[in-house]
């Protein structure tokens, strides 16, 4: 990723998602630039480190799309398998998770609050927001077309990452994906996908 790259990625981030810049570049003077010093900042070691951008910072919070076989159908809708190969999502990405508890609220009448009965947990809702652009390795259209195709599998995907497996997430399934193309910047393609998490259930028979 260059500097050019790096300033669009910044601006994409504010006017499409909201977030603000982590990206400062000091352009225009004539000396060094001197870092700051911040009180209370504790920086990452490499070790930490999940994986290393194309500058060798670290990135934190990466994860996986898992290979394997999946199931998807053609264009007669007839079943049909897709290998699919290790996908590592786009440097630029964030996921937020939220989960309910499944529960019956009945309100009672002479009384204040409500009867709760509780039934367990919910799913995770996976909200994964993103931004395909050219790195050392991959375009941005490649990077596309890839998600395109996971996009296509109608099954549960598997996810490999710390952010994912501290909430024991090992499955997800994509309920929707959207591309949001900005005007005049073609190389630069936001993704925002909708998911929730999956997981085998065992059904115990008694004879």
């Amino acid at each position: 990723m260059n500097q050019r790259n790096l300033h669009i990625a910044s601006r994409v981030l504010n006017d499409v998602f909201g977030i603000n810049s982590p990206f400062y570049l000091p352009y225009g003077r004539k000396r060094d630039y001197e870092v700051a010093t911040y009180q209370n900042v504790r920086t990452v070691n490499p070790e930490e480190a999940e994986r290393l951008s194309c500058f060798g910072t670290p990135v934190m919070g990466s994860f996986i799309l898992e290979a394997g076989e999946y199931k998807s159908y053609d264009r007669e809708g007839r079943m049909i398998k897709l290998q699919m190969n290790d996908f590592l999502m786009p440097v630029a990405t964030i996921v937020d998770f939220e989960r309910d508890m499944v529960m019956m609220q009945t309100r009672t009448l002479g009384n204040t609050g409500t009867v709760k009965e509780i039934y367990g947990l919910d799913d995770w809702k996976i909200n994964i927001r993103g931004i395909c652009l050219a790195d050392d390795q991959r375009t941005a259209q490649e990077q596309e077309d890839e998600l395109v195709r996971w996009r296509n599998i109608c099954d549960s995907i598997g996810v490999i990452g710390g952010i994912f497996e501290r909430k024991n997430i090992r499955r997800m399934c994509i309920e929707s994906i959207v591309f949001r193309p900005i005007q005049g910047k073609w190389g630069v393609r936001p993704f925002e996908i909708t998911a929730c998490s999956d997981e085998a259930i065992e059904l115990a028979y008694i004879l």
